[in-house]
């Protein structure tokens, strides 16, 4: 069986339910999918959901046979609660950060029954922010019908909304056997629905009319080619700092370009600069404070000095030669 991997790095996909990994400052955990189903516009009110197999196919998707299946989208949900347990034993509650996402499908490159399509293509994954839906019952050879909120067609179509669902990105299937990884984007509302505790929907919708992307479901016998989604997160918090930012060195303010922020460690209304200021907080960070006290009494000998001169100066006028001894 062939295994590819698209944008995964060092992502692994197991054959457990739940697996955690750690690499340097990151971990990451693996879990299957809770409920999978697809819909199919031709059967509008029938559901799925205990089909071996999802299907995605374009609206002029074919089977094996030449036959017309038209347009179906496969739907899959997460607990994201095996997240949140494992980061913040790792982390610490809410101190991490959604680094990146995976999904693992298991292709089938030629199935067997004749409502699934078959043919390369691209497909689209949107993250689905109303999760109101259960997978239902059915399968091809005997299909159910919706009732409540099982997922058949018509409903999903309710579900949809553009204006609350994020692209998660484009990709295309193989059109042979084995498992594909795919990295979606992490956005905003897609990483704090991660992070939330709760249920976390994908649905995946055909770009290419004539796709037909068939892959097992979490309902198939071999675990390890279930639907899989792989989350990898980091350390976040206000500690959490780069080992090379630059720090205060106390070096006289803009002398090194450093952060040199000053800081007044002095009482307040101390008689230092800008006394004015009842703490002294823009202007004195302690580093000046020994040439400020020296100041005065540095100038006071050059005037005592100066003077000296020009009185030896004076004295010594009229002679040829001054200082010679």
């Amino acid at each position: 069986m062939m295994n590819r991997i698209v944008k995964a790095g060092s992502v692994c996909v197991f054959s457990i339910v739940c697996s955690v990994s750690s690499a340097q400052d990151t971990t990451s955990v693996t879990i299957d999918a809770s409920q999978d189903t697809f819909t199919r516009q031709v059967s509008p009110t029938a559901t799925l959901g205990a089909a071996a197999a999802l299907s995605v196919s374009g609206v002029e998707g074919m089977n094996a046979d030449g036959d017309l299946r038209e347009r179906a989208d496969a739907w899959m949900q997460f607990d994201t609660t095996p997240f949140i347990t494992a980061f913040d034993a790792e982390f610490g509650s809410g101190d991490w950060e959604v680094v990146t996402v995976t999904i693992a499908l298991d292709e089938v490159g030629a199935p067997r029954n004749s409502i699934f399509s078959v043919g390369v293509g691209m497909f689209e994954v949107f993250w689905v922010a109303d999760d109101s839906w259960t997978e239902g019952l059915g399968r091809p050879n005997g299909q159910g019908t919706a009732t409540g909120d099982s997922l058949s067609f018509a409903r999903s179509e309710e579900l949809r909304d553009s204006e609350l669902d994020d692209a998660l990105g484009t990709f295309s299937n193989a059109g042979v056997d084995g498992t594909v990884v795919f990295e979606l984007a992490v956005t905003d509302r897609f990483a704090t629905d991660l992070a939330s505790g709760r249920s976390v929907s994908l649905a995946l919708v055909a770009v290419d009319a004539n796709l037909g992307y068939t892959f097992h479901s979490r309902q198939w016998t071999m675990p390890d080619e279930r639907p899989k989604l792989t989350v990898t997160a980091q350390e976040v918090g206000e500690d959490a700092l780069p080992d090379d930012m630059p720090v205060d060195d106390m070096m006289p303010d803009d002398m090194d370009n450093m952060d040199d922020t000053p800081v007044d460690d002095m009482p307040d209304d101390d008689g230092m600069i800008n006394d004015d200021e009842p703490d002294d907080t823009p202007v004195d960070d302690g580093n000046n404070t020994p040439a400020q006290g020296m100041c005065g009494a540095g100038m006071m000998a050059a005037v005592v000095m100066s003077m000296f001169m020009m009185a030896t100066f004076r004295l010594s006028r009229g002679r040829k030669y001054h200082w010679i001894r």
